[in-house]
């Protein structure tokens, strides 16, 4: 191949990358499509359509971005409580505002486990253990330039 360059004037060169450093740079050229996320709404009782909107959204991210939403959600909306409740076929979000729980969002089950996983990572906390433990995290939320 370098042969058939020289012959027309052209130099080719030939580098070995990780496929790690592969991604990385083939994501310079095409990014994924980036999830905009909508501020949820406190639906009425018996309003299906924003918990199921929210959870396709939430169900199609990371777990990061999941948690991150969360909690940005949850300061906007001025939740006092976030509850992530293990259930039999799902996992069930609800905040405490103004005194009650309001359903925000049902994810797959699967899921629990990724979603605790970064709750004990930024709490400094184990998964593992048998005692309760006590932790606590902090999160910087920008909104209209200040924090």
């Amino acid at each position: 191949m370098t042969k058939d360059y020289r012959e027309v004037g052209k130099v080719a060169h030939f580098f070995l990358i990780s496929g790690a450093a592969f991604r990385s740079f083939m994501l310079r050229f095409d990014p994924p499509k980036s999830i905009v996320y909508d501020d949820i709404e406190i639906a009425k009782e018996g309003d299906s359509e924003t918990l199921q909107q929210v959870s396709q959204t939430l169900a199609t991210v990371s777990s990061n971005d999941v948690f991150n939403y969360i909690v940005d959600q949850a300061d906007r909306l001025g939740a006092s409580d976030i509850h992530i409740e293990n259930q039999r076929e799902s996992i069930r979000i609800r905040m405490r505002v103004d005194g009650a729980l309001h359903p925000v969002a049902e994810l797959s089950r699967d899921r629990y486990r990724v979603i605790m996983a970064t709750l004990a990572s930024r709490a400094n906390i184990s998964t593992a253990a048998t005692e309760p433990q006590s932790g606590h995290m902090q999160q910087e939320i920008y909104r209209d330039g200040a924090s």
